[in-house]
């Protein structure tokens, strides 16, 4: 009870290791996504590829707050992480109302970035 300084490190070791797992991941796709989406699925997923792409970018940025979470349950901060995702679902919807009516598929993939991108800062 109390190794403070060896759950920071080991916490901060862990994000860094994830970011760099979902940079490598992200890269690949914005450099390949179509044809991945092709590869895996078929043709008519290319399509999809800028919004799956766009995601990519939320859950790179996600990533560097992953384990923020678990600080939080590790420190039993129930009022922060409550507080995390009231941010998230209130910039998400806020996001999809204003951007899927005009941009679609797209626009639901920005506000979903949007959250990620919300909730990150929140635990920074």
């Amino acid at each position: 009870r109390g190794d403070y300084d060896g759950f920071r490190r080991l916490t901060t070791k862990l994000t860094w290791l994830y970011g760099g797992i979902n940079g490598l991941g992200a890269l690949v796709f914005w450099l390949g996504g179509p044809w991945i989406l092709e590869l895996m699925f078929t043709s008519e997923y290319r399509a999809a590829a800028p919004a799956t792409q766009v995601i990519m970018l939320g859950v790179l940025i996600g990533s560097l707050s992953a384990f923020g979470s678990s600080v939080l349950v590790a420190t039993r901060s129930n009022w922060l992480q409550f507080g995390n995702t009231v941010v998230g679902i209130v910039v998400q919807v806020f996001l999809c109302l204003l951007l899927a009516p005009r941009y679609g598929f797209l626009g639901a993939a920005w506000a979903e970035c949007g959250r990620y991108v919300a909730c990150t800062a929140f635990l920074w």
